[in-house]
């Protein structure tokens, strides 16, 4: 009973309050938030939204405002009522879509889209774009060892093996390190990836993050513990821009 509740909408609270009303019976608000573990204001609250939804009732006496629970079946009439309001604002956006449609193309759809993606699954969602499509190099500013803390060094091999089975390539800035080059060694191939180590220690504020570049994507991944977020930026314009920069920070960094 209760796990169906939560399917059809309602929240945990509410569940519980009207399932202590089924039980108890007629209660007023001060007695019933003792038996549910709820202070008197939360469970006003609740109780009034569950009278709106009609499965619970109200009423008053000797000054006391008291709740009960209704029949059961009124949880069917409340579900068909929602069904009834979801089909009602389904044909208003079917009706609503030509209108829709017709502001395509007046606006500049070649304007930067950034997408947001937290945690680690985000991280993961935006490497997984990058696999999709992507013609030539992948550029990438990539902190190894961040890969590494983050828990995510089986993740970046399988993905790393993914593409070059799909036979992209890979050209890599990479701080030197031993763990840098003796992955690269096991599990990149010459052929397919052109790493350059860097050294100079200086230099390695532009590992703060993970940047990828490819097609007409900028990826940037946050790869801090417990912080991992990902920003994809989808611009012919601004890929192209990054795309130059690398190339030059990849000069300057090989003299």
């Amino acid at each position: 009973m209760e796990e169906n509740m939560l399917k059809i909408g309602f929240s945990k609270s509410e569940v519980l309050v009207y399932m202590a009303l089924l039980r108890m019976g007629m209660l007023p608000a001060s007695t019933l938030s003792k038996g549910v573990s709820l202070n008197r204001s939360s469970a006003y609250a609740i109780l009034r939204g569950l009278v709106k939804k009609g499965i619970v009732s109200s009423r008053r006496h000797n000054g006391i405002q008291y709740f009960s629970a209704n029949d059961p079946n009124l949880l069917i009439g409340y579900v068909d009522t929602r069904s009834r309001i979801l089909e009602y604002h389904r044909t208003e956006l079917l009706m609503a879509i030509p209108k829709l449609r017709s502001m395509i193309g007046k606006y500049d759809f070649k304007k930067p889209m950034v997408s947001y993606f937290e945690g680690i699954d985000g991280v993961k969602n935006v490497m997984g774009n990058s696999l999709i499509g992507s013609k030539d190099y992948f550029y990438v500013y990539l902190p190894l060892e961040k890969w590494f803390l983050a828990g995510l060094k089986n993740f970046f091999l399988d993905y790393g093996i993914v593409k070059m089975k799909n036979r992209k390539q890979l050209r890599a800035v990479v701080p030197d390190t031993r763990n840098a080059r003796l992955f690269f060694k096991e599990n990149y191939p010459r052929g397919r990836s052109d790493i350059l180590y860097v050294k100079d220690q200086s230099a390695w504020g532009i590992f703060d993050d993970c940047m990828t570049i490819y097609d007409d994507k900028v990826a940037i991944l946050h790869l801090d513990k417990g912080e991992e977020y990902g920003v994809l930026i989808e611009s012919k314009e601004i890929a192209a821009l990054h795309r130059h920069i690398f190339e030059a920070t990849w000069k300057g960094l090989k003299k």
